[in-house]
């Protein structure tokens, strides 16, 4: 359960909301200071239902995708050659 009695007499929501697709953190949503039970209930669901669909990740992005994505870039942009390369052995390296 979410929804946590503070010492204080407050409640508290403590949301997860699985991990960032790039940066692989963990996406928290914490609200403090409910005075009732059903109140921190209510604003859970609001969270539950209309903020975290917005932001749902369907995917994880590595850096090759990334990677992927500026190669393409760069040759629509007409990048040198010797940059394209030279990127190219610098994601290798890492």
């Amino acid at each position: 359960m979410t929804v946590k009695k503070a010492k204080n007499g407050t409640w508290t929501i403590d949301i997860s909301d699985g991990f960032h697709p790039v940066t692989q953190k963990r996406i928290r949503i914490i609200r403090k200071g409910f005075k009732t039970k059903k109140e921190a209930l209510d604003v859970e669901q609001h969270i539950r239902v209309v903020e975290l669909r917005e932001k749902q990740f369907d995917f994880l992005v590595t850096t090759d995708m990334l990677f992927n994505i500026l190669e393409e870039e760069d040759l629509q942009n007409n990048r040198k050659i010797s940059y394209i390369s030279t990127q190219k052995i610098t994601m290798r390296d890492t």
